[in-house]
This record gives structure tokens, sequence and C-alpha cells, in this order.
């Protein structure tokens, strides 16, 4: 709705925080020995993601030239994210409707096409995480397909 009203002034606000939110995601966690500033810095990256994701969407000419970046750090955040379940499932909605499903970034993703088949990568370790399995493999098929 907002974006519709105030198209001009948010595009140009855009343009100024997009470098600032790709360089946030594709920093690297805290060390896992301090456990809450690294599921912190991970619950900070996976929504910086969203934003990113909804950002890909509405303003594909400005995010074009981070794309590269973006996929990258995207697979490190899932490389890294911690098991609780919240924070994948959190992941793998941005990842499935926007980063994996849209044209504009699609194609990103074919090299690590690897990682996402990997299961430790995709549903991570602890039982918190085999709730997230359909999930999970839903979004390599729906990507694949």
């Amino acid at each position: 709705f907002f974006w519709n009203i105030y198209r001009e002034p948010l595009h140009e606000h855009c343009c100024k925080l997009v470098p600032i939110l790709v360089q946030t995601i594709g920093l690297q966690p805290p060390p896992k020995s301090q456990c809450v500033a690294y599921t912190d810095f991970m619950s900070l990256q996976v929504k910086l993601t969203s934003m990113i994701a909804f950002a890909i969407k509405f303003i594909p000419d400005v995010m074009r030239p981070y794309q590269e970046s973006i996929a990258k750090s995207v697979v490190t955040i899932l490389q890294n994210i911690p098991s609780e379940a919240s924070f994948r499932k959190d992941f793998f909605f941005s990842l499935r409707y926007y980063y994996l499903n849209l044209p504009e970034s699609r194609s990103m993703y074919v090299c690590y096409l690897d990682q996402f088949l990997d299961e430790k990568t995709m549903i991570g370790s602890g039982r918190p995480t085999t709730e997230l399995r359909w999930m999970a493999w839903s979004c390599v098929i729906d990507f694949i397909h």
C-alpha cells in the first residue's frame, strides 16, 4: 500500500539502504561459543534477508547489481543458521517465495544447487529441525521444477 502511494521517496531511500543491507547479510557471525550474540546476529540476518527479498520483488533494478553477493550470503546464512526451528522457518519462507522463484534472482542460485541438495545444509541438525524437513525439500523441489 505505502509502496504505491510513496513510490518515488521510498525508491530514493531504498537506493541508499540496499548497500548497507547487502553488506550486513554478508558479515560473518560471531563465534558459536558466544551463544546469545550468535543467535541474535543470525536472527538479524534472517530478518534482513526477508527485507531484501521484499526489495528484490519491488525494486529489481536497484537490486540487480547485488544479486551475486546476495546469493552467496543467503547460502552462507543457510549453512550457519542455528538449529532453532523458528529461524529456519522464517528463512525458508523468504527463500522459497522470493529468492528461488523470482526470475530476476533464480539463475544466481543454480551454482549453489549442491548445497541445496545437502541435507545437513538444508535441514541442519537437532530435533527441532526435523519438523521443517518438508519445508526444506519443497523449496528445493520448487527451485528445480
